[in-house]
């Protein structure tokens, strides 16, 4: 998947369009990701670095398995909406916060784990 920093307006429209991707808020003041597209989303990380407010759009199934995740000094924010398909499911993915360094370092495992087991399979 691609490798996005400091950009602060990402759009997922398209099917699988951001499938895999890292995205990273480096600092920057804030920054949003839109996905829609259907599982546009899927084996997404996106880091919401310290000093930053990210903002997340996920529609239907954009969001499914996608990683959000929020470290000290950071604020992020969800919005679901359904799909057009009234009767689709929609994948709301719950934050990963933290409030110290040390939670910061956890998630950081969490994602480095992650990674290893995707490398494996």
């Amino acid at each position: 998947g691609a490798t996005i920093t400091d950009t602060p307006l990402i759009n997922g429209y398209g099917y699988r369009s951001l499938v895999n991707a890292n995205i990273d808020s480096n600092g920057i003041s804030s920054m949003k990701v839109r996905a829609y597209g259907y599982e546009s989303g899927q084996g997404t990380i996106i880091q919401c670095r310290d000093g930053s407010i990210c903002d997340l759009e996920c529609q239907g199934t954009a969001c499914k398995r996608l990683d959000f995740m929020c470290y000290a000094g950071s604020q992020c924010n969800v919005v679901c909406k359904k799909s057009h398909d009234q009767n689709a499911r929609t994948d709301c993915p719950v934050p990963q916060t933290s409030a110290s360094k040390q939670e910061d370092y956890k998630l950081d495992q969490y994602l480095k784990e992650k990674q290893n087991e995707e490398m494996d399979a």
